[in-house]
């Protein structure tokens, strides 16, 4: 082995030139200096007056090649976004194509793809549209045992989470699915496990109700 190297979360790391065989044992391989990690990407989230948003979700994506799309690479929920939107990523990534989103609740982001490095990526929340409506049930049927979830967009819903993805059915089987860009989704409406209804045929769970409704944001 050549050369080996050693890094720890997103903090300092080493890299330590292995150019001889080691004997078995402890091997003693002196002074080992950490490096401060560089930046691969930092700067601040804003609205739409470009004041600061705070608690905003990073999300990276790379471009993969082989399969000619943008693929989630990471997932960036503990770095911190602060109170006047600054955010740093202090890490690297493997890739060659690399585009940065953010999302807040009820505001959506537009992917913005930059170089590794950049230090003054703005990245802009817009106000978001949303999808509401009901779904009856019988009194007996809990809400819980359904599930109500975005299934396609106007782009890959990838870059949100799976609660922003998924609608919580009110006491009343209202939900609301806000923070939404702009367009045309297919919503989806399914039970989670096997509803039992005396008046009918029972439904199995993960059985779809039909072909889903498409829904504009």
């Amino acid at each position: 082995m050549s050369e080996g190297w050693f890094r720890g979360g997103e903090g300092p790391y080493a890299t330590i030139e292995l150019e001889r065989e080691l004997p078995p044992g402890i091997t003693d391989l002196g002074p080992i200096a950490l490096e401060a990690p560089a930046t691969f990407a930092a700067s601040r989230v804003v609205d739409e007056r470009r004041e600061p948003v705070a608690r905003a979700v990073l999300a990276l994506e790379c471009w993969d090649p082989a399969a000619k799309r943008w693929s989630p690479q990471w997932d960036l929920r503990r770095t911190e976004v602060g109170s006047d939107g600054a955010f740093t990523i202090p890490r690297s990534f493997p890739g060659e194509r690399f585009r940065l989103v953010a999302t807040a609740p009820g505001r959506y982001g537009i992917p913005r793809e930059f170089p590794p490095g950049a230090e003054n990526l703005v990245l802009v929340l817009r106000e978001g549209g949303a999808i509401e409506g009901a779904v009856l049930l019988d009194p007996e049927i809990p809400q819980e045992l359904v599930d109500v979830r975005l299934t396609n967009g106007p782009r890959s819903l990838e870059h949100l989470s799976s609660d922003a993805q998924r609608a919580e059915l009110a006491p009343d089987g209202s939900s609301r699915l806000p923070g939404l860009e702009p367009g045309s989704y297919d919503l989806r409406i399914e039970p989670l496990s096997t509803i039992t209804e005396t008046r009918g045929n029972p439904i199995r769970g993960r059985q779809r109700s039909g072909s889903g409704c498409r829904c504009a944001a």
